[in-house]
């Protein structure tokens, strides 16, 4: 659906976000960055969110 929708638009470029699962849900499931990387006949970027740090200023010295 969404590379019919990027064909459909005549995109040039096709923006997403990466993340990472487990090795064995994107067996069952499909993994939508692989097909995306294999199947979009477009350049591509991939944009994975940095991890949040929580509670940072725990760590610091009072």
């Amino acid at each position: 659906m969404l590379l019919e929708a990027t064909r459909s638009l005549n995109a040039d470029l096709l923006v997403a976000g990466g993340y990472g699962h487990s090795r064995m849900r994107e067996v069952m499931l499909g993994g939508t960055t692989w097909t995306l990387m294999h199947h979009a006949g477009m350049p591509l970027l991939l944009s994975q969110r940095m991890a949040e740090k929580r509670h940072a200023h725990r760590d610091c010295a009072a």
